[in-house]
């Protein structure tokens, strides 16, 4: 079998280069994990990310997803990847409630967008950002700055109706997003670029308000394997064997909160 080319690598993808100019193979990796064996993990974080771009490409919100290849693997757009990326927030979580001394549970009256910029000579936690350290040191222009946050809000709406409907609350979505090169218009648009994962959701139960899962930016343990069977469990992508509530012991455990610029 010919080697395929590497284009870039992070903490849990791979890029390959496919056959087709402007496409890219995306491979999700397995997690590694010291509490249990972590083989599947990159297989069910294909599944269900590919699943959740799909629908919200169906929705008219604007992915870099193409199709699915195999069972870890899908075909992407290739897009030059933002700095900067969201976090949006409807109901106030463990991490709010730390930081701001808020209810934890709080319905907020509207929704809440956090910005963190990545920068590339530090690989670790991202830095919260305001919007005018965005357009101050000129990250992103204001149209594309304005498509994210229009992106980020009519994401967020969609996936809490889909999981609402799976009995799941959605607090929280990381999402990141990329520049996309249109040749047929011979302009480029913004597409959300990585997520929504399973590492990249913050999920809790409707009825019993015990989480299942919190964003990797304030989780200091690797997302059980269990959880992601019971995110596509839930979504219908799995079939169900005698599932019992899972609450994920760490969901009080979070870092002491992002630095501030």
């Amino acid at each position: 079998m010919a080697t395929r080319r590497k284009m870039f690598e992070d903490s849990q993808k791979i890029y390959y280069a496919s056959q087709t100019a402007g496409l890219l193979i995306q491979h999700f990796k397995d997690q590694v994990s010291i509490d249990e064996d972590a083989s599947g993990s990159g297989a069910l974080d294909s599944r269900i990310a590919g699943h959740l771009m799909h629908c919200l490409n169906q929705t008219g919100i604007c992915t870099h997803f193409v199709r699915r290849l195999n069972m870890r693997e899908l075909l992407v757009q290739e897009v030059g990847l933002l700095p900067v990326s969201v976090v949006s927030h409807t109901i106030v979580s463990a991490d709010l409630a730390a930081r701001f001394g808020i209810q934890e549970g709080t319905a907020l009256a509207r929704p809440l967008l956090e910005f963190y910029y990545h920068s590339p000579q530090q690989m670790g936690q991202p830095t919260l950002v305001g919007e005018d350290h965005i357009r101050g040191f000129g990250w992103i222009a204001e149209d594309e700055l304005q498509d994210m946050i229009s992106h980020a809000l009519r994401a967020h709406d969609f996936l809490s109706g889909l999981f609402m409907a799976a009995g799941l609350c959605l607090c929280e979505v990381h999402l990141k997003f990329g520049r996309f090169f249109d040749p047929v218009t011979e302009s480029s648009r913004i597409v959300i670029a990585d997520g929504p994962t399973p590492e990249t959701l913050c999920l809790k139960y409707i009825e019993s308000s015990t989480y299942i899962s919190t964003l990797s930016l304030h989780r200091e343990a690797e997302l059980p394997v269990k959880v992601r069977k019971l995110i596509g469990q839930k979504l219908g992508l799995l079939a169900t064997q005698g599932t019992t509530e899972y609450i994920a012991p760490w969901f009080r455990m979070f870092r002491k909160g992002p630095r501030v610029l």
